[in-house]
């Protein structure tokens, strides 16, 4: 696949992208592993939904495993996240209608979200970390999203990122 400079200029200036099409073979081996976290939940997963709410919103982390091919941070060293949706002429906010094996690529600084859903259908959703071959272990403090427990005690700050939390996806 390659991405258009149109594409790449859009990233740089909005932060986020849609790709369309772009992992039409990730759609299938994405249902089945997502239905497994939902049958046997790993250890990082999450409910999100409130008590009493409706739907089922569930998070869970740290599974390339056990996909077959899935948020909350805290810390004291960030600005509290504006009132987005009170204000949101204030803002310029990027939405797309999806299809499967279409993504969205934004950098990890975008403030991102999606609204409940409240149509009768099911919504699925994956979500990954992209990082460049040229990215190293830096220590971060506070709560990380996903969690890495242990991978302080096997990488120190600056090696590669050659860990099995890190899986090659293309060479």
């Amino acid at each position: 696949m390659t991405i258009s400079p149109d594409v790449i200029d859009a990233f740089g200036s909005d932060g986020a992208v849609l790709l369309r099409g772009v992992f039409p073979d990730w759609v299938d081996p994405l249902r089945r592993g997502i239905e497994r976290n939902l049958r046997e939940p790993g250890p990082y997963q999450r409910i999100y939904t409130p008590s009493g709410g409706a739907g089922r919103f569930v998070g869970d982390y740290c599974n390339w495993s056990r996909t077959g091919v899935a948020y909350d941070h805290k810390t004291d060293q960030l600005e509290d996240m504006p009132d987005i949706d009170a204000h949101r002429a204030d803002y310029r906010l990027l939405s797309w209608d999806l299809e499967p094996g279409d993504a969205i690529a934004f950098h990890f600084l975008t403030v991102h979200g999606a609204p409940g859903n409240l149509s009768v259908n099911r919504r699925r959703a994956f979500a990954s970390r992209w990082l460049g071959d040229d990215a190293v272990y830096a220590v971060r403090h506070g709560e990380t999203s996903p969690p890495f427990p242990g991978l302080e005690q096997r990488l120190k700050p600056g090696d590669p990122l050659a860990a099995e939390e890190f899986p090659l996806v293309a060479a």
